[in-house]
């Protein structure tokens, strides 16, 4: 099994040899897990099935459609909120296109709980684990309790070769992404293998980074409480502009990135009934909802 196809280069650069090598000593059947739709993640898949057309193809049913169309893809995944005034510059736009390569296609979809029988004793877990996306799921395998868990947990950042941070956290859906850091923890893995980190390993690092990725969806959530104070109204463009600076030390061209995990603390205080959103104007916008002084709130502390 293979746990995610990267962009559309990677098969090229480093899978095809690994699969020809071991191809070549026995016969196997190749399956596929695409994680999510991430251009990352699901962009070789398509090249992946042009070299070995008896691959098997598996994907979450809400990521199954971006998978299959890159076009889809660009429009609802990295220009969702292109409506709202929050754009990427069009040659991010080239490149993610060019990223997500040939269209692949998904075998069967997943809902979660399916397992894999890799050898007579050795079988693999796909869960569902939503809150980077909709559908993103890991691979859980018992034998060696390590989970693969592609985006599903992202700390406090991206982390660069430097030693510095190159991105954001990118999680989508607040409350999901919450629910996930605790079924990972629950899982008890030794090992858990995240596609933008070195490996990490024994309980209490793996503690420490899903604490990180706790404590940054609850740092969005104070960032946004606090924009009441200084405006009248909260809109996403203007908690970007804000943001620059308070959330984290990656690189100024990167904040753009941070739309997704602010949009997702929007919609959680909005579910959590502390801002609600204004339907009927034309820049769209939050405004404040009226909550007892003091109340705390998911782990964020209000400034009212």
């Amino acid at each position: 099994m293979i746990v995610d196809a990267g962009i559309d280069s990677t098969p090229e650069d480093v899978i095809f040899a690994y699969l020809d090598h071991i191809l070549g000593r026995r016969q196997l059947q190749l399956h596929v897990l695409i994680t999510h739709s991430d251009a990352d993640h699901c962009g070789g898949l398509g090249a992946l099935q042009a070299r070995y057309p008896g691959i098997r193809s598996y994907a979450h049913e809400a990521e199954r459609p971006l998978v299959e169309d890159p076009d889809m893809n660009i429009r609802m995944r990295y220009a969702e909120f292109a409506a709202e005034g929050v754009n990427f510059p069009e040659e991010i736009y080239e490149s993610l296109r060019h990223k997500l390569g040939m269209p692949g296609r998904i075998d069967r979809t997943l809902r979660g709980g399916e397992t894999f029988r890799l050898s007579p004793d050795w079988r693999v877990e796909a869960v569902h684990t939503p809150g980077h996306t909709k559908g993103h799921m890991i691979v859980y395998d018992a034998r060696s309790r390590c989970a693969i868990i592609g985006d599903a947990a992202l700390g406090k950042g991206v982390p660069a070769r430097d030693g510095g941070w190159s991105l954001c956290p990118t999680n989508r859906l607040a409350a999901d992404y919450l629910q996930t850091l605790d079924v990972i923890s629950g899982l008890q893995p030794e090992f858990v293998l995240g596609s933008h980190y070195p490996v990490i390993r024994g309980s209490k690092d793996i503690a420490r980074f899903l604490k990180e990725s706790r404590a940054f969806v609850y740092e969005v959530e104070e960032h946004i409480l606090q924009e009441p104070l200084r405006q009248e109204r909260v809109t996403l463009s203007g908690l970007l502009a804000s943001a620059d600076g308070r959330l984290g030390a990656w690189p100024r061209e990167r904040n753009l990135n941070l739309y997704y995990v602010l949009q997702g603390g929007l919609e959680k205080l909005e579910a959590d009934g502390l801002i609600r959103r204004e339907r009927n104007r034309e820049a769209p916008g939050w405004i404040w909802s009226r909550v007892s002084s003091g109340r705390r709130l998911s782990g964020s502390s209000l400034f009212m």
